[in-house]
């Protein structure tokens, strides 16, 4: 959501600078050709720095949503600017687009970043290639959620083979159940934790050998059939 609100008022921002105050023309005021040339070297530069941040982003994420908080205050002042150069959205209707905008943030990150929290994937990714890269063949890897995180991570350390699913009961029990398979990772996250009493009686000690690693607002579980 904050993606989506960042790229519709930077589209509209930027093409509605071209209007502004002079003669009005089919509902918008038409700025002079000196503004609208200033405004078209704001967005090659603007196309030249998101064309290297999306570059960048291959190998270290940078436009996520934590960041884009940041953003927002800019944000919205770009799209009250954007929406200000329409002559129907003055008044009453700009405020309600701006509430409207606003309202839907508030619920966005009300839900999904209420608290000062970080958790460590950087960290517990490059734990699990550590373990993983020598023979990444051997092993099962899951996620209790968010496994594409850890796709990522995997590939960007040239883990191909592997494509972390999500942990539940049943892919356990096929995990257990396949003689060819020794070797399970799962990382627990802060959005969804693992039921211990089920680890524990699914991988009970005289069956398999198991280490916990902990981080920061997560876990690595390592399981070994004996």
């Amino acid at each position: 959501m904050p993606g989506l609100l960042a790229s519709i008022a930077l589209i509209v921002g930027f093409t509605t600078q071209y209007y502004g105050k002079g003669k009005e023309k089919n509902g918008f005021e038409e700025l002079d050709d000196p503004h609208k040339k200033s405004i078209r070297l704001v967005a090659v530069i603007f196309a030249v720095f998101a064309a290297v941040i999306g570059v960048l982003s291959i190998k270290q994420p940078i436009l996520t949503d934590r960041n884009l908080l940041v953003a927002a205050p800019a944000i919205y002042f770009l799209v009250v600017t954007g929406f200000s150069r329409f002559t129907v959205y003055r008044g009453n209707r700009l405020k309600t687009v701006l509430i409207g905008i606003s309202l839907i943030s508030l619920y966005y990150y009300s839900r999904h970043y209420y608290k000062p929290f970080k958790e460590q994937w950087r960290e517990s990714s490059q734990f699990i290639i550590s373990t993983i890269l020598e023979s990444p063949s051997e092993y099962t890897v899951y996620c209790s959620s968010h496994s594409y995180n850890l796709e990522y991570f995997l590939k960007t350390a040239g883990i191909t083979a592997i494509s972390p699913g999500i942990y539940s009961k049943e892919e356990a029990e096929r995990f257990i159940s396949d003689p060819k398979r020794k070797k399970l990772v799962v990382l627990e996250t802060s959005w969804k934790h693992l039921d211990s009493d089920e680890l524990n009686a699914l991988f009970p000690q005289n069956r398999f050998d198991r280490e916990d690693r902990l981080f920061y607002g997560m876990r690595v579980v390592m399981i070994r059939k004996k």
